[in-house]
């Protein structure tokens, strides 16, 4: 949803936003109100995809490079060259294997990365302010933002 949607304006003020979502600037949203803003606009993440290990590892075999050493190995099995052959088809696997655990490592490692970031958010809810996973963020939840590191204060920010 826009801001522009929201509010009406293409600059609307935070209580024209608050007044067009329904949410009390002083409780922020209660449970049930939450419930229905994560299953209406769902929660604040991008969607995952994740590919099979067998499809990943099939990927170093469908590339133009690939295709040139394939046909290669096909070109020896057709002149009986079986040296030749066993030879392209043995560096053809061994490139395909590296390939592919490095990338499963790499993933690993970014998947490591990304839980030893997991963000939390402090947001007013039923009027009390509380730390929760930042996935469960939603439109309209009033996030708390410091501003001033030197006392400490936190204060309100859209």
């Amino acid at each position: 949803m826009a801001v522009s949607d929201v509010g009406g304006s293409a600059n609307p003020t935070v209580a024209e936003i608050l007044i067009k979502l329904g949410t009390d600037p002083k409780t922020g949203l209660n449970p049930g109100q939450l419930q229905e803003r994560l299953s209406k606009y769902g929660p604040n993440a991008l969607p995952e995809e994740k590919k099979s290990a067998l499809s990943a590892f099939l990927a170093y075999f469908w590339r133009p490079i690939p295709w040139m050493i394939e046909a290669a190995a096909l070109m020896a099995l057709v002149v009986g060259d079986l040296g030749d052959l066993t030879i392209i088809t043995s560096l053809l696997l061994f490139n395909a294997l590296l390939g592919f655990w490095e990338e499963h490592e790499a993933s690993n490692a970014l998947d490591a990365l990304k839980n030893s970031l997991a963000l939390r958010a402090r947001v007013l809810r039923s009027g009390k302010w509380e730390q929760v996973d930042a996935r469960t963020l939603s439109l309209s939840i009033m996030p708390a933002c410091r501003l001033n590191r030197s006392n400490g204060n936190w204060t309100v920010c859209w």
